[in-house]
């Protein structure tokens, strides 16, 4: 095969890989083939403190002790469960539950909301859409991973963002076939991205709020920032995990004020349904964030937004009293939700009452089928 390119173009199109990169990470698990791969390799792969693949070497152990020993109660009512939901009470075993899940994220609490037997196939047995006969190629999720990246590195050191999109888009689609397809896609990720930094220029023309290079894609729950902790008087601490794409900080009489931003390559406007959502604990990723900034990063936070890109404009969550506005803006007016404190704190604390009652039917082994939005029942959406 090396004979057909350049050796220019094998570099470009080629990449080196070792014995560990068949082995499948934890969340690529699907067979019991993938487990014994990623079981043998990792318990006796030698490891340094600290790394990444210490965590994995005590994964590996944990699966040897709870999943590979016979005669496994929990192994046994999880087959049942799989097979009749209505059946296999997994409610006794609310410490392997907690181990699977030693934090939570946003996703899994939205599933849960959708329907606790699409967050248990999910989340606890991990299952997976069967592989598509179509090879993905440059699909919405690797189109948002790219965009994703070309704004972290656009905002934490500027230059051109064509360059830095170019740069990025060669390197992620590294041995893809770029067809007419794709490069339609790429030219309308590009259009997107100069249009988004346009709206964020007027945006900066009304508000003191800038971006920082320390609060972009800011893990909490990981490393050194610790998860957003909520506590239960029978589940104890309850950890929540995410990542949060931006925030933009301005300091006024000493305070820190903030706003979160998360990034949705999509229209994906903050409209009456969808704040209702929010307030009745089905979609509770904004209100996560500012908990997190707030508790997690020693931020005052002013609200949340999505920052949608088809076409670019922004809906959220927001107080401007501190800013000490008039009146808030007519360009935040388009699908923003305006509060004042005393709202953002009364809508965060029914929001920690929402996390704490899916925490408790997670733990309880709650998987009745029970769909919240039947739309989302369908092939295609539920796999």
């Amino acid at each position: 095969v090396e004979k057909l390119f350049s050796p220019k173009s094998f570099k470009e199109v080629s990449s080196r890989r070792t014995p560990s990169h068949v082995i499948p990470q934890p969340e690529e698990v699907l067979t019991s083939e993938d487990l014994g791969r990623f079981f043998f390799y990792y318990l006796g792969s030698p490891y340094r403190k600290g790394s990444e693949k210490e965590h994995l070497h005590y994964l590996a152990r944990w699966i040897y002790n709870r999943l590979l020993k016979e005669s496994s109660p929990w192994l046994e009512d999880l087959r049942v469960a799989m097979e009749s939901p209505e059946e296999g009470d997994i409610s006794p075993y609310v410490n392997i539950l907690k181990e699977l899940m030693p934090s939570f994220s946003a996703t899994q609490f939205r599933d849960y909301a959708q329907c606790p037997y699409l967050h248990f196939c999910r989340h606890i047995l991990r299952l997976e859409p069967l592989p598509s006969l179509v090879e993905k190629g440059l699909d919405a999720i690797l189109q948002g991973r790219i965009v994703h990246e070309t704004l972290r590195k656009y905002y934490s050191a500027g230059g051109d963002i064509e360059s830095i999109f170019q740069e990025t888009f060669r390197r992620r689609t590294r041995g893809i076939p770029i067809g007419f397809r794709e490069f339609r896609l790429k030219q309308d990720m590009l259009k997107s991205l100069k249009a988004l930094l346009e709206l964020d220029k007027s945006y900066a023309a009304l508000l003191p709020l800038r971006p920082s290079h320390e609060y972009l894609e800011r893990r909490f729950g990981r490393d050194e920032i610790p998860a957003l902790q909520l506590q239960d008087r029978d589940l104890g601490t309850i950890r929540v995990s995410g990542i949060i794409d931006r925030i933009d900080v301005a300091e006024i009489e000493g305070e820190n004020l903030a706003l979160v931003i998360d990034y949705k390559y999509s229209k994906y406007d903050l409209n009456g349904i969808r704040l209702k959502d929010i307030e009745e604990g089905r979609d509770l990723q904004l209100p996560i964030y500012l908990m997190a900034a707030k508790e997690c990063l020693n931020l005052r936070p002013l609200g949340a937004q999505f920052f949608y890109m088809k076409p670019p404009g922004r809906s959220g969550i927001f107080n401007y009293g501190p800013l000490e506005l008039a009146s808030p803006p007519p360009l935040l007016k388009k699908g923003t939700h305006f509060t004042d404190e005393k709202g953002l704190e009364d809508l965060l604390e029914t929001s920690r009452e929402h996390l704490l009652k899916h925490a408790k039917g997670i733990l309880a082994g709650n998987k009745s089928i029970t769909p919240w939005d039947t739309q989302n029942c369908v092939e295609g959406r539920c796999d």
